[in-house]
């Protein structure tokens, strides 16, 4: 007996399947995990953008059609009928802006709002359904978001923002020049429900090859840019600096202030979006495109920055120039560009709404 089972532990016949099969189960557990929450994660970033879209226009439209008046703070019959408003208005803005998956069902909304402090909160929830998660007895998941905005401040924000825009040759790859263009239209969708009627947004935009092309100088509103950016053709190489300089003086000058002033009785917030997929084509437009951002962050012009699928020497330019890191993304498709402009118009409007 004591030869045997001395035997079976120097006996090494099929360890390595014995060892594998012992290891599938937590092996194929962490594969699951991690699927399954890439794809938890890929939701709450779709649901929490669609949420604040909703908000945003929800409470543009609370104020344009005059539901919410000042001076009426805790009136029963106006809270009533806000609340009737946006049980009806905001799904129909959140659906517009949310596509969904087979792994996930929606759950539903929480609409809230606080007549004291005009403070308007959505929740939305959904249940995911594991990929493989599900074969260890992994049931649903629930996903749930939540964005707020104040109604009060929806008229205090006002803002001046100013693109520069890569149309090298390079962006004719690959759709990129298509993938920009669906941004920038976001950007106006974005802007047309915070500030539908003009007051508030002022848009201008430089594209830019081995020269700065002709220059969309400011105005009210972003239907303009849009317009102008849509026309954009790629061709030809990169020099940045050019661009850059016109794009900071159109911000910092007084006329713009004055504009403002004139419209909204606002000191406007300003914003430069600094967009490449390339790397400048000399060592000196570097330089030179970093002395400007070095003017404008001085200047407290808000830097934001897009690298798109762009080499490492244009990453860094724009790392240098975006006003922090939260400022800068990196975009390496055309989802990630989308979302990258996303963000920003929400932070754009953010006198507009919060987002917990």
């Amino acid at each position: 007996m004591r030869t045997m089972f001395k035997n079976l532990l120097v006996n090494r016949d099929a360890n390595v399947a014995t060892m594998f099969a012992l290891c599938l189960g937590p092996l194929l557990a962490v594969i699951g995990a991690t699927v399954d929450y890439s794809q938890i994660s890929n939701l709450r970033s779709r649901a929490h953008q669609a949420s604040d879209a909703a908000v945003l226009a929800a409470a543009n439209s609370l104020m344009s059609e005059g539901i919410v008046s000042a001076g009426s703070e805790g009136n029963p019959d106006e809270t009533q009928r806000v609340l009737e408003f946006l049980n009806s208005e905001i799904p129909k803005y959140y659906e517009a802006n949310m596509y969904h998956s087979a792994r996930h069902s929606f759950s539903g909304y929480e609409i809230g709002y606080e007549p004291v402090t005009g403070n308007i909160e959505l929740t939305v929830s959904y249940d995911y359904n594991p990929w493989i998660m599900g074969i260890f007895d992994q049931n649903l998941i629930g996903v749930g978001v939540t964005s707020s905005v104040n109604v009060e401040v929806e008229q205090g924000g006002a803002i001046s923002m100013f693109l520069v825009l890569d149309s090298s040759g390079s962006m004719g790859w690959q759709d990129r020049m298509t993938s920009l263009k669906t941004a920038v239209g976001q950007l106006n969708v974005q802007f047309a429900q915070t500030d539908p009627d003009k007051e508030f947004v002022r848009a201008g935009a430089i594209a830019y090859s081995h020269y700065a092309h002709r220059t969309f100088r400011l105005e009210w509103g972003f239907e303009g840019v849009n317009r102008h950016i849509q026309r954009l053709a790629p061709g030809g190489g990169t020099n940045s600096s050019r661009a850059m300089s016109i794009a900071y003086r159109e911000l910092d000058q007084t006329r713009e202030i004055t504009e403002h002033e004139k419209k909204n009785g606002q000191q406007p917030s300003k914003i430069l979006v600094f967009m490449t997929d390339g790397a400048n084509s000399r060592s000196r437009y570097d330089r030179y495109t970093k002395r400007t951002c070095d003017q404008a962050k001085r200047d407290e012009i808000a830097i934001y920055t897009v690298a798109f699928q762009a080499p490492e020497a244009g990453k860094k330019l724009l790392q240098y120039c975006a006003s922090s890191s939260s400022h800068y993304f990196d975009a390496d498709n055309a989802a990630e560009l989308l979302d990258a402009f996303r963000q920003i118009g929400a932070a754009a409007a953010e006198a507009l709404a919060l987002s917990k």
